[in-house]
């Protein structure tokens, strides 16, 4: 990285002299706000379902149908609101009147002459989070690839482990990494992870790293917590380190 780049310090700490957080906390916590970096202005805005839609345009992306729904066992968060108690399922219902179903589709692609399967999550269900379905979903897709004997490419907008789904969503982490060790296993092809916009949590800390070459958009975020162990992708920051 350049010298002039400033870097931020993440030991230090600016005191809140008024009571910035409201009256439930006692005034001048210490707060963590370090200067925004150079190379981190100016970053550009991503629409995560135009790229994932533009992207599955371009590959002509075909995918593939299932009978996948969310087992009605899994109960779930239930949220109180103004409006009354809301479960998992007025949620899921809620969003299929938008015509949404799950935050995971998959199926075969066409990049460059070469067929390939492609796995995406898009942040327009549910902040593209990882539950029973997806997870299922993504297994079916690193097993198609293996039967063709094709490239894996996966596509991540996604915000971590469904919390509504619990023990059962987080069994996906393992779940995604155990496919790819598998497809590794048995195809010598490679399998590559596409990041656009946001990818955080669970994604992050399985199935992300487990891939031969993990590309993302300029100006996409990833990390496992929030904090000074986030980053963004930007083209100064990739020019810098190369």
């Amino acid at each position: 990285m350049p010298k002039d780049t400033p870097e931020a310090d993440f030991d230090q700490v600016h005191i809140v002299e008024d009571n910035f957080f409201g009256d439930h906390l006692p005034p001048g916590l210490p707060l963590y706000a370090p200067e925004v970096p150079i190379h981190l202005q100016n970053r550009r805005d991503i629409i995560i379902a135009d790229e994932v839609q533009n992207l599955q345009t371009a590959v002509s992306f075909k995918p593939s149908h299932g009978r996948w729904r969310i087992a009605k066992d899994i109960i779930g968060l239930v949220r109180h609101g103004k409006d009354g108690i809301e479960t998992y399922q007025d949620k899921l219902l809620r969003e299929a009147r938008r015509g949404k179903t799950e935050s995971a589709t998959y199926g075969t692609a066409h990049i460059n002459g070469e067929d390939v399967v492609l796995y995406a999550m898009n942040w327009d269900f549910f902040a593209g989070s990882l539950g029973v379905v997806a997870g299922e979903k993504f297994q079916a897709a690193a097993d198609m690839a293996v039967s063709k004997k094709l490239p894996f490419i996966s596509v991540y907008a996604s915000s971590g482990v469904r919390q509504h789904e619990n023990f059962a969503g987080l069994t996906q982490m393992t779940r995604m990494v155990e496919s790819i060790r598998h497809y590794k296993e048995k195809v010598a092809r490679p399998h590559l992870a596409v990041l656009i916009g946001n990818v955080w949590g669970g994604i992050s800390a399985s199935a992300v790293p487990n891939a031969d070459l993990v590309i993302a958009l300029a100006g996409t975020s990833v990390g496992h917590r929030v904090g000074p162990f986030a980053f963004t992708l930007h083209p100064q920051a990739v020019s810098a380190v190369n």
